[in-house]
């Protein structure tokens, strides 16, 4: 959650409690947006993140400001577009496998409220799993059942975290304890717990920039055991574990502005990750645990200076990504979805050595894969013709496959017969699981006159 009453228009977005209303929910304001990035180990995958275009509804007719969410490759490549250009889904979050979104959008059925929906990115299918208040920052659970999120069933309400099933069935239980105005819920990549960020004073001379003050808390997955884990005085949200659950990036500002964060959870270490002018928000850790993508506003330039930007967790090699937009969050590749090279080593005899008839050669001595050879197959010609059926093939090559029983490995022999321009040709292919198939072929020419010649 981001609500900085004293900071630049565009950095201002859901309601608190004794503010005003300033969410995208009425009205779609511009910029930052708050969800809670998920960071669930394994390889590094796609960026989703929110492109926000903003409208004039002082136009005849009025234009309306628009959100839309796009994937892209981490250097900025491959940009695709998810949900419609004239909508206002944002807050994007990718389930623990990978293949799907969970996001927020205004209901056009109940004044625009705005709504948990979860996409299947293999079938384009959207489910609505929220039907009261406001609701945004979704978080998914470990195993992609449940989705928690922040709540407001009214304007002015204190916020609540709850929680709702991934596929729409009856949930929606109150984890966050009575009393506290809880956002940015963020699950622990093992599910045990839920990290969230408490609003304690808004407009009342908080001392840091935006004069607001929240901090970090942390509770059970069942919402037991509340316990804070910051006490700055100043604003700490947006919490993402690391893909260990050993530490959480956050944006705090503690130091002239809003910048990213490092909380040890053991030990309660804070260390910095950003600096300088701009302020940074939103962070997500990348699966691999070694990178942190965040949002920076340029708050004194124009919205084209703003984008998403990536650092190592210790703040070296920042980097901007090309990526014009907010809220990114970093998919984690499943072993499901990650596509496994094909591995296939072959030792064979060279090519540019010749067969003598009547000499038994290894043309294949070894064929090894990381999955199962699929096929192996030896190709006999004379004269350029394709020499076919077993007998005349073994008359005139004596090549055959030595059969293992073990499906990774395979042999290749050879006793050619004759010598009128043959060639023996071997192919070998393997593959691992539903990744490429690996081919392998190599070719050897027998020696003339070292043998009667084929008829």
């Amino acid at each position: 959650m981001n609500t900085n009453t004293h900071a630049p228009h565009r950095y201002r977005n859901h309601l608190v409690a004794g503010v005003g209303v300033a969410a995208l929910t009425l009205g779609l304001t511009v910029g930052i947006t708050d969800a809670s990035a998920g960071s669930f180990p394994g390889e590094n995958g796609v960026l989703s993140y929110t492109v926000v275009k903003t409208g004039d509804p002082n136009a005849n007719p009025p234009v309306p400001t628009t959100a839309s969410i796009f994937t892209a490759e981490p250097d900025g490549s491959q940009k695709t577009q998810l949900t419609p250009s004239d909508g206002r889904a944002q807050e994007s979050e990718w389930s623990a496998d990978g293949k799907k979104l969970v996001y927020t959008k205004p209901d056009p059925a109940v004044r625009n409220l705005a709504r948990i929906y979860v996409r299947d990115l293999a079938s384009g299918q959207e489910t609505k799993i929220t039907d009261s208040g406001y609701a945004y920052s979704p978080t998914w659970n470990r195993d992609g059942t449940k989705v928690a999120y922040a709540l407001r069933e009214n304007p002015g309400d204190p916020a609540t975290i709850r929680w709702s099933y991934s596929d729409g069935s009856a949930g929606g239980a109150q984890l966050s304890p009575n009393g506290q105005n809880a956002t940015d819920p963020a699950y622990s990549p093992d599910g045990n717990y839920i990290a969230y960020s408490t609003i304690t004073s808004a407009g009342q001379g908080a001392p840091c920039p935006g004069n607001l003050e929240s901090d970090l808390w942390r509770m059970d997955a069942n919402g037991s055991n509340p316990t804070q884990l910051t006490d700055k005085d100043c604003a700490s949200r947006s919490p993402s574990w690391s893909p260990d659950g050993t530490r959480i990036a956050f944006a705090s500002t503690l130091d002239a502005g809003e910048h990213i964060y490092i909380l040890n959870v053991g030990n309660g270490q804070i260390d910095p990750v950003t600096s300088g002018p701009n302020w940074q928000g939103q962070p997500t850790w990348s699966p691999d645990g070694e990178l942190i993508a965040y949002f920076d506003n340029d708050i004194q330039g124009p919205r084209t200076n703003d984008g998403i930007r990536i650092a190592a967790v210790d703040g070296s090699g920042d980097r901007a990504t090309g990526l014009a937009g907010n809220d990114p969050d970093w998919q984690a590749k499943s072993a499901s979805t990650v596509a496994t090279r094909t591995e296939l080593n072959v030792n064979a005899m060279k090519g540019s050595k010749k067969l003598k008839v009547g000499q038994k050669k290894k043309l294949v001595k070894s064929a090894q894969t990381n999955g199962e050879i699929t096929k192996v197959k030896i190709v006999c010609k004379t004269s350029g013709d394709k020499v076919k059926g077993k007998k005349a093939k073994k008359r005139v090559c004596g090549a055959q496959e030595k059969k293992k029983k073990d499906p990774t490995t395979a042999k290749v022999v050879a006793k050619p017969k004759c010598d009128t321009k043959v060639k023996i040709k071997a192919v070998v292919k393997a593959q691992y699981q539903q990744a490429e198939l690996a081919k392998w072929k190599r070719t050897w020419k027998v020696k003339n006159n070292t043998g009667p010649g084929c008829r």
